[in-house]
């Protein structure tokens, strides 16, 4: 068959799998119309002459109809599927045939009370037997072979010239019609496989910017916007950072935030928690939200160490010795989607205030929490008093420094 443009195997393959899907209760169906249709006929039959029916049982109970019913059990077994077309046409074959020497038990000189059976057989072998295009035309083309080789095996000329007309016109209109079917079913598919890979990949790129939950909400015509009770937030920037930025070539630049923000990544998915956005070389995180998680804060406050860590020891990932600044604070947020075109899925409230606060105000290379935070960590964190501070828009506010992690701290924070 021929394939469509912009079918390569790969694709073809999906699309015949489909096919066959789609087509085997057809297939069913189709079969068991068959075995339908000779019982039916062999009642219209019982008032011919006793030799006459018995003929007639013989080739519609005896050979078409269990022919019929044993390719209806074998549509079940697993090779069928390699052997669709194959099964498809010795259905209709038979049942043709069957139809041919019905008309030769019952009208041993002409062919022209069942001819239109025959052509009813070739109809469906391009409708309703679901056969692929050159699989129909053969099955259509050996019954107008069969029948008109049988006519002139046994010299029947009675009415043959008109017969074997409407069988190749038959023919043609079935092969015209399956043509275009099949023209239509390759498009319609190309185009559905299309729009799944374009869905897939506008759902990647929301992925990209939203958390999963947010987006599988966003995507069903939810509005996002939730409140929590308990969330913790990091803030976390680069000291000096604009500075340095301002005399390197911004290649450069993207180039060192992507390695920097990129292990920042690779941590916050390891640690179950949720990246909310970078502005410039600050980086924002939160557990917690939008997915509740019993040990958040513990996460968040890991984080911050293991960024902290790298910053310091690994070369690769902070060629240009750059240090931190990063800032902690527990409590309620209210989370959610704002835009129509592109979205940002963002926080608000106290929390995320007091915790940007206390990033900007700590010293380089540390890591300044709330009492709050050390009041919730002290039993499995290390700290260092740092007493009051005045935080911009605050007040004061009493903090201490985030130093490191006890040994009964579990690594698992999930």
């Amino acid at each position: 068959m021929k394939k469509h443009p912009g079918f390569d195997q790969e694709i073809e393959t999906e699309f015949q799998d489909e096919f066959y899907r789609n087509s085997l209760r057809t297939h069913r169906i189709a079969l068991w119309i068959g075995i339908v249709v000779y019982i039916f006929f062999q009642l219209l039959d019982l008032g011919m002459p006793p030799e006459i029916i018995r003929s007639l049982l013989i080739i519609r109970f005896g050979v078409v109809i269990p022919i019929l019913l044993g390719l209806f059990a074998f549509s079940y077994t697993k090779i069928h599927k390699k052997t669709y077309d194959l099964v498809s046409s010795l259905a209709l074959l038979a049942a043709g045939i069957g139809v041919m020497a019905v008309q030769v038990a019952v009208e041993p000189g002409g062919f022209s009370t069942y001819i239109t059976s025959l052509i009813i057989v070739i109809i469906s072998a391009y409708t309703l037997a679901r056969l692929r295009y050159f699989a129909a035309g053969f099955t259509g083309w050996t019954l107008f072979v069969v029948f008109t080789g049988t006519a002139l095996f046994l010299n029947i000329t009675n009415n043959l010239v008109i017969s074997v007309a409407f069988l190749a016109v038959s023919n043609l209109i079935g092969m015209t019609s399956a043509y275009f079917n099949d023209q239509y079913m390759r498009r319609e598919f190309l185009q559905r496989k299309l729009l799944e890979q374009e869905r897939q990949r506008s759902d990647r790129l929301l992925l990209n910017i939203l958390p999963t939950p947010v987006a599988e909400r966003l995507k069903q015509g939810d509005i996002i916007a939730d409140s929590y009770d308990d969330a913790s937030v990091l803030f976390v920037d680069i000291v000096g950072f604009t500075q340095w930025a301002s005399q390197k070539h911004p290649e450069e630049v993207l180039s060192t935030l992507n390695v920097i923000f990129s292990h920042y990544d690779k941590l916050v998915e390891e640690l179950q928690l949720e990246k909310i956005k970078t502005i410039g070389d600050a980086y924002m995180v939160v557990g917690g939200v939008p997915t509740p998680q019993k040990s958040h804060l513990v996460a968040i406050a890991t984080l911050a160490l293991r960024i902290k860590e790298t910053m310091q020891d690994h070369s690769q990932i902070n060629p240009a010795g750059f240090v931190l600044r990063q800032g902690i604070q527990c409590g309620p947020v209210v989370a959610g989607v704002i835009g129509s075109k592109k979205f940002i899925y963002d926080l608000w409230g106290d929390t995320v205030n007091t915790a940007n606060r206390l990033e900007f105000s700590a010293e380089a290379g540390r890591i300044q929490v709330s009492q709050d935070v050390y009041e919730k960590l002290k039993d499995s964190f290390t700290f260092e008093e740092r007493g009051l501070v005045l935080l911009k828009g605050k007040g004061e506010l009493f903090t201490y420094w985030l130093t490191g992690k006890k040994d009964t701290v579990i690594e698992s924070v999930s």
